[in-house]
């Protein structure tokens, strides 16, 4: 007994020092958030038959703080110093409640215009603006180096070309991961996760680990937590796939926080 006290207490003392520790980050990209993709466009010839006409750019982009609702979010995708496309989306307000742990933020989850594309390849800056109040500003720019793959259908004695496939090459991407610690009854790390989670889970303090990878992965991988070198508890995690409606990183790794004291 004593000891349970004795731990809830001091998670409750780190969950306090992390918010009250928090610098100033209104204002600033979750960098964590950012994500980039290619999307196929298509236009059509004079017999009304597809044509490729390259890939337009899908992102998803998360600025901290409290912003007014209808603030926009733009992209701006150069090459050489040259426009190649330009996206604007309207971005989603999250506000938070007054002395709750988390971020105000506004974001935008899946921002692309299929009128704006390029069959240009290379490397690329991408530029997000914001655009709150009518006071338009630069936050960061990006690179992105997107290729092409060319493809080729029907059979083997008759092959014939297919349209192309480009994507956005992953292995300049810096590999990281980071553990977000999620209170009870507070947002998870993405949104769309915690709308998705049950009331009985969001009852629960929890932390979420959060990695990028390149190779596939299974859906249920084990886990070994230990404190102070000790082992506490084995169990399961949960993984989050990328897909056009999950958290854009490659993988996700979501772990309530209840059963045996653990890291």
């Amino acid at each position: 007994m004593k000891r349970s006290i004795l731990l809830t207490l001091v998670s409750a003392i780190v969950f306090t020092m992390i918010a009250n520790a928090q610098p100033n980050r209104n204002g600033k990209l979750d960098d964590g958030f950012t994500w980039f993709e290619t999307v196929p466009t298509y236009g059509l010839d004079a017999t009304q038959s597809r044509v490729n006409t390259g890939w337009s750019l899908k992102s998803a982009v998360r600025l901290i703080g409290d912003t007014p609702d209808g603030s926009i979010i733009k992209l701006v995708v150069e090459k050489g110093g040259k426009s190649v496309m330009t996206n604007s989306c309207k971005g989603g307000s999250f506000h938070n409640t007054p002395g709750a742990v988390g971020d105000s933020f506004m974001w935008t989850y899946s921002c692309w215009d299929k009128t704006q594309f390029t069959l240009e390849t290379g490397t690329f800056d991408v530029k997000v603006f914001t655009i709150i109040g009518g006071a338009e500003k630069l936050q960061r720019t990006y690179k992105i180096d997107v290729r092409k793959v060319d493809r080729i259908k029907g059979s083997v004695q008759k092959p014939e070309p297919d349209f192309p496939e480009y994507y956005i090459n992953r292995h300049a991407e810096t590999p990281f991961a980071f553990i977000f610690l999620r209170p009870a009854t507070s947002y998870g790390y993405s949104q769309t996760l915690a709308a998705s989670e049950s009331s009985q889970s969001k009852s629960r303090s929890s932390f979420q680990l959060f990695a990028n990878g390149l190779e596939r992965i299974r859906y249920q991988e084990s886990d070994r937590c230990s404190v102070d070198g000790q082992d506490r508890h084995a169990g399961q995690f949960k993984h989050n796939r990328t897909h056009e409606h999950s958290h854009p990183k490659s993988s996700q790794l979501h772990r309530d926080a209840h059963g045996p004291p653990c890291c």
